[in-house]
């Protein structure tokens, strides 16, 4: 039995020194050195290895009878049985950003120089209290006719269009964030193909629509303390969700003369029918839509309703002159089904009515007649009348235009060939005299461009020059140039 006691009395031994693996004096031996964090007022609780432990002072001596409470200036240090609680609330009345204070923990009955100290634990006490996010709030669609904020269920908004959402926080924290949360990679990202943030650090950030979809947006605390139960610290996040809800945006494609447009030229004296398509509205959506002139404009074009589909003429005035830019506006309007409009806010209320606008640039020249298609043989410029004594190539330049039609009274006195990359030949026919050539093409803005010549096929440049022609000459105020074939004149001398 004796030798039972003395194994069980080995046993123990080791027990203990596998527990308490570090012990020795205060002033010269290892022991463990703890560092936690807390939040001021808060409680820390920790279970001891052994219930022999007791709270003592930098210099080895017991807090009290029995090393079980310890008033500092910043907390309040209690032990009962293996039980440690630290309190983040002292004797003093917390100021600043943080304090930290020391609690030393010896085992033993020895006190003083060698009292076996076996925990020393720093304590930091932070400001504040533990942080929370305690709501995410938006506003309505940008294109909203009236704007609400405060709407706390998810965001609904169309592509390009934005809303603000703002998270309200308490508590002391180290790091505020935004993030989406990626569910095929199935991990937190700053930054998602859909919807794009204008900020990933403040507490408001605007969110912009970018494709369809449905994003999970959180917003992120981050902060650093200790558990109960563990020593050294942890960085603990926490999250707040707000589904963002990304739908088509309607789109008004604006038309001149039945070609789409995002910007236009015209002449003075150009009438230009303007009409629109819609695209991303429903057939069950309750819309009207409408042009005008913007505010700034309505002295240099007009618009005149041709009927109720929203098709408009569109002339300038008498204030518009070359070089001036007017714009007008195309506004569409939906009252009611319509995904966006139809959302769910706060109350039962609905998001309602939204407004998409085009807004389309015209820029004037000068008058359509004779002022934008030119022909050009190499460098010289063909006037409005054209006197041919052999064949002649040219070019045709006009603004806008790719594509270009000839039409000739009479062929059988000029024709043209059409050679390559616009590049085009006068051909005499077999019949002398003139005839009207009419050169058309419509511009990128669908406006059509027209100008006329007077071509003349002639024998030589001597009958060009006969007194039926030169009579004609005198009263022109046009261009008048000749083409002359130099080597057909030497022969007419011969």
């Amino acid at each position: 039995m004796n030798n039972f006691k003395k194994i069980l009395i080995i046993i123990m031994a080791v027990s203990l020194t596998l527990t308490i693996p570090i012990s020795a004096t205060a002033k010269d031996k290892d022991y463990y050195n703890n560092n936690i964090t807390i939040y001021n007022g808060t409680t820390w609780t920790y279970t001891l290895a052994s219930d022999s432990t007791w709270i003592g002072t930098v210099n080895g001596n017991k807090t009290d009878k029995n090393g079980a409470k310890y008033i500092k200036d910043y907390c309040t240090v209690t032990k009962r049985g293996k039980t440690l609680k630290i309190v983040a609330t002292g004797s003093k009345k917390f100021s600043g950003s943080s304090q930290t204070q020391v609690v030393y923990l010896y085992q033993g009955k020895t006190e003083g120089k060698k009292a076996n100290l076996v925990r020393k634990i720093t304590v930091k006490m932070r400001s504040g209290s533990k942080p929370s996010i305690t709501q995410i709030y938006h506003n309505k669609n940008s294109s909203s006719k009236e704007q609400v904020s405060g709407i706390t269920c998810g965001a609904v908004i169309y592509t390009n269009d934005k809303t603000t959402v703002t998270a309200t926080t308490s508590g002391n924290y180290d790091k505020f964030s935004w993030c989406f949360y990626d569910y095929n990679k199935k991990k937190d990202v700053t930054s998602i193909n859909g919807a794009r943030l204008s900020s990933t650090s403040s507490k408001s950030t605007t969110v912009t629509g970018v494709s369809t979809g449905t994003y999970t947006l959180q917003a992120k605390v981050e902060s650093t303390y200790t558990d109960s139960g563990k020593v050294g610290t942890t960085n603990h996040v926490i999250y707040k969700v707000i589904k963002i809800y990304v739908k088509a945006k309607p789109e008004i494609d604006v038309m001149a003369n039945s070609i789409s447009v995002s910007s236009l030229t015209m002449a003075t004296d150009d009438e230009i029918e303007i009409s629109q398509k819609l695209a991303n509205v429903g057939s069950n959506v309750d819309c009207n839509i409408e042009a005008s002139v913007d505010d700034n404009s309505t002295n240099y074009i007009d618009l005149k309703k041709q009927s109720s589909t929203g098709i408009y003429l569109l002339t300038a005035k008498n204030g518009f002159k070359e070089g001036t830019t007017a714009t007008f506006t195309y506004t569409l309007t939906i009252k009611s089904g319509d995904s966006v409009s139809d959302a769910s806010i706060n109350n039962g209320k609905v998001q309602g009515t939204q407004i998409i606008k085009k807004t389309i640039s015209v820029k004037i020249g000068k008058s359509s007649f004779g002022s934008y298609i030119v022909l050009k043989n190499n460098d010289k410029t063909l006037g409005d009348n054209i006197y041919l004594t052999d064949s002649l190539d040219f070019k045709v330049q006009c603004s806008g235009v790719k594509t270009f039609n000839f039409d000739i009274e009479n062929p059988n006195i000029v024709n043209i060939e059409d050679l390559e990359d616009n590049n085009f030949q006068f051909v005499q026919g077999n019949i002398k005299g003139m005839t009207v050539l009419t050169v058309t093409g419509k511009t990128t803005s669908g406006v059509t461009r027209t100008r006329k010549y007077n071509v003349y096929n002639c024998d030589n440049v001597y009958s060009s020059l006969s007194a039926k022609n030169i009579g004609m000459l005198a009263n022109e105020k046009t261009q008048t140039v000749f083409y002359v074939d130099w080597n057909k004149v030497a022969k007419t001398r011969a």
